[in-house]
């Protein structure tokens, strides 16, 4: 599994090139009026661009089984990437062998690439720097005729003081924190070297800053059920990663306090059974949940899908499929 996530993090790399080559296919379509143009060398940048589209979203689909996104950006995403790829590929297969169909498109089908490449970026900047990135710095008045003013929550307005002193102090413990944006106090933290196990004081520094955490990662820090005693003061938290700990199914129940959470990734957690099915279902803001190499049946996995139809459950891929043996995270 972690040659997927790997391979999924080359994503971030790779998403320029489809870019680069299709604004480069939609301006040769918008010069290369005149017949001295060959045609062939349109085929060749949309071909180019079909292929690098795809490749781009397989990527993004290994990056995005890690766990640990936004749900609503991650989801708005990951549509728009995968019907980029599906655009660019018919309009490959049309301009190569409908081309008189093509030449009375071509300038709507641009504009509908233009807009779907902008709706991608826009939503995959949302994953990366908050949903506030792009309106944060933009003149009020276009912000207000946009509708992109600054998103509004109960941590906005936290005194800027107060929400540097907790990156500063979670950095000084070991983690990886910011804020979601300058105008979002929520923060986004992570452990820095995942593989050793999290201490008692890690623990008190992060419990301190529980109200402002609304993304947070742990990923084989040696967590167990006792150390998320104090997760239910995290009451902002919307996505939390605590795959490959070794958590079991008290753990779950003490998630299952977690008021607004979205995202919950416990791969490899092979501690977590049948038994947490009734948990989980009461997580009532749950929308996707990873349980790769867990105690979990597909049994339960389909009844779990079965009582919550608006929960995306992914956990149906062999657990020898790139998995590292199960003992190596429950040691």
């Amino acid at each position: 599994m972690n040659l997927i996530y790997f391979l999924g993090r080359l994503h971030v790399l790779a998403l320029h090139v489809p870019i680069g080559i299709v604004l480069v296919a939609v301006l040769f379509d918008a010069v290369a009026r005149r017949d001295r143009y060959p045609k062939t060398a349109g085929d060749y940048l949309w071909g180019a661009a079909a292929v690098a589209a795809s490749i781009t979203v397989i990527l993004g689909y290994m990056h995005l089984a890690e766990g640990g996104f936004a749900a609503a950006s991650a989801t708005a995403h990951r549509n728009y990437g995968t019907a980029l790829a599906l655009i660019v590929a018919g309009l490959w297969a049309i301009r190569r062998y409908r081309y008189s169909i093509y030449r009375k498109i071509w300038m709507f089908t641009g504009l509908l690439v233009l807009f779907v490449v902008t709706m991608t970026g826009h939503y995959g900047g949302n994953l990366t720097h908050g949903s506030s990135f792009l309106s944060e710095l933009a003149p009020r008045p276009v912000r207000w005729l946009a509708g992109l003013e600054p998103r509004r929550t109960a941590l906005t307005g936290a005194p800027e003081t107060r929400a540097h002193s907790h990156v500063e102090n979670l950095l000084r413990a070991g983690f990886v924190a910011r804020r979601v944006s300058e105008d979002d106090g929520g923060l986004i933290v992570s452990i820095d070297a995942p593989g050793g196990e999290i201490t008692p004081a890690q623990l008190s520094v992060l419990t301190a800053a529980s109200e402002h955490v609304v993304e947070l990662g742990l990923p084989r820090a040696g967590l167990r059920d006792g150390d998320l005693q104090g997760l239910a003061n995290f009451t902002s938290l919307t996505a939390l990663r605590l795959d490959q700990n070794r958590i079991t199914d008290s753990g779950v129940k003490l998630l299952a306090l977690l008021p607004k959470l979205e995202v919950l990734n416990v791969y490899g957690n092979t501690g977590i059974t049948d038994a947490s099915i009734d948990a989980l279902a009461r997580m009532r803001e749950l929308r996707v949940l990873y349980v790769w190499n867990t105690g979990i049946s597909p049994a339960a996995i389909s009844s779990l899908g079965a009582l919550r139809p608006d929960l995306t459950v992914v956990g149906a891929l062999a657990d020898d499929l790139f998995l590292e043996p199960a003992d190596s995270a429950a040691d």
